[in-house]
């Protein structure tokens, strides 16, 4: 049993990484400029510019996903495009919430679920 645990756990590592290469890729097939949503349509070329060396949007797309592992490997999620925010701290207070309601519906699902098998 440990060795199959230990099997699935390793194989979950591919799965993660595809995932957020996909996730990058959707955010970077998104046209548009993050720089320039951020500063707003009357923003000169210039600060665009610099907002874009800032982020590192100017750096290739690889460079940026080996970035943006490294980054959520270290827990951090990045600064928010509207409120310029970190997201770890938007993300703490809504996460009581997300945890009660995640522990009641696994609650109900194995209720739910041992009922039916039993039914069956």
């Amino acid at each position: 049993m440990f060795s199959y645990t230990l099997r699935r756990m390793f194989s979950l590592i591919p799965v993660l990484i595809g995932m957020t290469l996909i996730v990058f890729a959707i955010i970077h097939a998104i046209p548009g400029n993050p720089a320039q949503v951020i500063l707003g349509q009357r923003a000169t070329r210039e600060a665009v510019a610099a907002l874009t060396q800032q982020l590192g949007l100017d750096r290739p797309w690889y460079i940026q996903y080996f970035d943006y592992l490294k980054a959520l490997f270290h827990g951090d999620l990045g600064i928010s495009l509207r409120t310029r925010g970190q997201i770890n701290q938007e993300i703490w207070p809504y996460l009581a919430a997300t945890i009660e309601l995640t522990a009641v519906a696994m609650i109900i699902a194995v209720i739910v679920g041992v009922n039916a098998g039993i039914i069956s």
